[in-house]
């Protein structure tokens, strides 16, 4: 699963809506998170059903359990941290270690062994202990 961020893309939808695209974050603590792209197509709150096809509907986990790839160069994670968005892995998770936005909550724990873990998405701004 990619985190997405929004971009500054306008599409319109089947019903004529202006809407902002969705990126692979690219900034640590990235303040536009949305949510994370995943395959699983029918346990999210957004499934992109009024998207055109050609802007590439995906379904985005806006809250609950959802595999996320980590960046190699994170930091180890433990079950319970905080994670927010990679600066150097477009899309990617990392350990977060100071205040901002988080994407969620790390269930399994991390080391650079492993591309992805399952996190508890719930974008939010915290203050990792």
């Amino acid at each position: 699963g990619d985190i997405v961020s929004l971009s500054s893309e306008i599409v319109h939808t089947k019903n004529g809506d202006r809407i902002r695209s969705l990126k692979k974050t690219s900034l640590a603590y990235d303040k536009k998170i949305v949510g994370v792209v995943s395959n699983n197509y029918e346990d999210f709150t957004s499934v992109g059903n009024n998207i055109l096809t050609n802007d590439n509907p995906m379904p985005v986990a806006l809250k609950g359990r959802v595999p996320v790839k980590i960046a190699p160069d994170s930091t180890p994670i433990t079950a319970g941290d905080y994670l927010t968005s990679s600066s150097t892995f477009p899309g990617y998770a990392q350990k977060a270690t100071k205040q901002g936005t988080m994407i969620g909550k790390a269930l399994d724990d991390w080391n650079s062994e492993k591309k992805a873990i399952m996190v508890f998405v719930n974008t939010a701004w915290a203050v990792p202990e």
